[in-house]
């Protein structure tokens, strides 16, 4: 599943009070923009799992599950939801997990 970050073509645009956090935030704003981005990332996940019939990772963990992957900025909100693990609601954190194998980062 190819899922485009908020505010690209096709996607949802953040509101101005998002988008504020980090053109003239501090260091809290930032981070507060981070970790709403790891729960909507999870959410995202956590929905997709529902309605699709993906298979917990293995045993050996060579199989089943999934692998979040991003390219270049990207990066920086799939670390987000690892990073702010934390913020992401509980019963969330654990539908998710059993199917989360691995994180793959591209860059330039």
């Amino acid at each position: 599943v190819l899922v485009n970050r908020r505010h690209y073509p096709h996607s949802s645009p953040y509101a101005n009070e998002e988008l504020d956090k980090i053109r003239h935030g501090d260091l809290q704003a930032h981070e507060e923009f981070a970790k709403a981005r790891a729960r909507e990332y999870a959410s995202f996940i956590q929905k997709y799992l529902a309605a699709n019939d993906i298979p917990r990772v293995a045993g050996d963990g060579k199989s089943g599950g999934g692998v979040l992957m991003a390219w270049s900025g990207g990066n920086y909100y799939a670390l987000q939801v690892l990073a702010f693990a934390d913020a992401i609601d509980v019963e969330v954190r654990k539908s998710i997990e059993p199917y989360l194998r691995s994180l793959v980062m591209f860059g330039k």
